[in-house]
């Protein structure tokens, strides 16, 4: 999630280092699909959740109206719209199924997708304060600031706020030498 959110703030400068100066039309698309990706994401999350008590069906029917909200066709623009309004659509079913499922509130389950909300909202506003300061360097310097800066706001996040979190996460990632180094 804060990937899919620094990406979305720093769409401008991924699209003219990684493509070139002659896409930047695409920056505006970069948001709507990064942001209806992080949708996406959490909304796997939760149906490999419902999909292991059995709920298979109802999975299914949530990804069909999902996949029918994605169906508009009105230029790029809209597919991206429609793209992100389809991850939304998607969550919301598998954040209903799975609170049923789970017999959990809907609070609870916020309470899981709060760590990486948190980080990329902190992420975003990052970005969108360097490029506030609308500082008189190339997009590639621009892009490394946003990239290295978004990382240590990152990691500051989860360290102060979410350490158990954080240090399971080193410690899954095969990183738990460097655990010691971090504290």
């Amino acid at each position: 999630i804060p990937i899919c959110f620094g990406m979305a703030a720093a769409s401008h400068e991924i699209v003219y280092v990684l493509l070139g100066s002659q896409w930047l039309a695409a920056a505006t698309l970069v948001p709507w699909l990064t942001i209806g990706s992080a949708l996406f994401m959490s909304a796997h999350f939760l149906a490999v959740m419902n999909e292991a008590v059995g709920r298979l069906g109802a999975k299914f029917a949530v990804q069909t109206v999902s996949a029918i909200a994605t169906a508009v066709r009105l230029g790029l623009v809209y597919c991206a719209l429609a793209f992100s309004f389809s991850g939304a659509v998607y969550m919301l079913g598998q954040l209903h199924l799975s609170s049923k499922v789970l017999q959990v509130n809907y609070l609870t389950i916020f309470s899981w997708l709060f760590p990486g909300v948190s980080a990329g909202c902190a992420v975003t506003f990052y970005i969108e304060g360097l490029l506030y300061l609308n500082m008189p360097i190339s997009p590639i310097w621009m892009l490394f600031l946003e990239v290295s800066g978004a990382g240590v706001v990152l990691i500051g996040i989860y360290r102060i706020f979410f350490s158990n979190l954080f240090y399971n996460l080193i410690r899954l990632s095969g990183l738990g030498g460097v655990k010691g180094q971090l504290v």
